[in-house]
């Protein structure tokens, strides 16, 4: 037998199994517009962040890290498909606010030069802890160092002969380049 309250109809299964109003554990964000769904360069911006923020408070406060994928970010019609089955509209960009909120900052952005021995800190901004990497682990060790919040600081030491250079990455983008000297 069907369940004919909304979260028994959702498109989701874990808003169905749970036999409970789906605002008593969610965190809604509402979108204001009237095209579709579609947002503009200032609203996408604001959603992303705001987005970015919610994840790393809930990390934060309870220690809890909400997925940033299109299982865990969803529209009110996937949870409510009979009374809001057009919210948020057809062309909302789910894909630009995931893409937006995975996206690693780093305060490094040019390439640098290490003498060979020396270290180099870098802090990424990102709303999980990010995989970091460098391109050769002969020419380049990392560690971890501490994290507040949704800043990760990570050390680079230089083991390479002078010369040498390898690329900096987060999540598997290259962030920077640091040669030896």
């Amino acid at each position: 037998m069907t369940d004919n309250r909304y979260y028994g109809r959702s498109k989701l299964g874990v808003v169905r199994t749970r036999h409970v109003n789906a605002n008593l554990y969610t965190i809604s964000i509402e979108h204001v517009c009237v095209s579709c769904g579609t947002l503009t360069a200032v609203q996408l911006a604001a959603s992303i962040e705001l987005h970015r923020h919610i994840i790393a408070e809930i990390k934060q406060l309870y220690g809890v890290d909400i997925p940033v994928d299109r299982k865990h970010i969803v529209g009110h019609c996937e949870i409510n498909p009979i009374t809001k089955p057009n919210c948020p509209g057809k062309d909302f960009p789910y894909q630009s606010i995931l893409e937006g909120v995975q996206r690693v900052e780093s305060d490094t952005t040019q390439d640098i030069t290490l003498a060979r021995g020396s270290s180099y800190h870098v802090k990424l901004t990102s709303p999980s802890k990010p995989a970091f990497t460098v391109g050769n682990g002969a020419v380049l060790q990392t560690f971890t160092g501490r994290q507040n919040g949704n800043e990760y600081i990570f050390g680079i030491r230089a083991n390479g002969k002078p010369g040498q250079s390898t690329g900096v990455y987060a999540d598997g983008k290259m962030l920077f380049t640091i040669t030896v000297k």
